[in-house]
């Protein structure tokens, strides 16, 4: 993926168009591997190291030169902002059964994402449980 020198850009060059992430797997293809990715183990494990460990990779290194950029505020976790948008794309499609498209895309980008990604991190964090 080329860097575009801001996050938008990235997010816009790697999740839009014919090469996009959205049309790489067509989500009626990922509706039909939901469930098997829970019910089957090995199913899951190599679906998460083939398909997606390179996409979340890409997606860290993304997010981390933004960060170096200052495009994000220090504080921000990163795991959570970068986890929004794909979030976002699978509720469209899955639950709403509304279509991907990038006009959509770039509307999460622009009023999800990238607000989140300078939003001043609260002062007291619960651990996860």
């Amino acid at each position: 993926m080329p860097s575009t020198g801001s996050l938008r850009g990235d997010l816009l060059a790697s999740w839009c168009g014919r090469e996009g992430w959205s049309s790489t797997l067509p989500m009626s293809v990922m509706g039909g591997l939901m469930t098997a990715l829970h019910t089957d183990e090995e199913l899951g494990a190599a679906f998460r190291e083939i398909f997606l460990g390179p996409r979340q990779a890409l997606a860290r290194r993304v997010f981390e030169d933004a960060l170096e950029r200052g495009e994000i505020t220090v504080g921000v976790d990163l795991d959570l902002v970068m986890s929004l948008l794909p979030a976002v794309c699978v509720h469209q499609e899955f639950v709403l059964n509304r279509t991907l498209d990038d006009a959509f895309v770039e509307r999460v980008i622009d009023t999800v994402v990238l607000p989140a990604c300078r939003a001043e991190p609260a002062r007291t964090v619960r651990p996860v449980k």
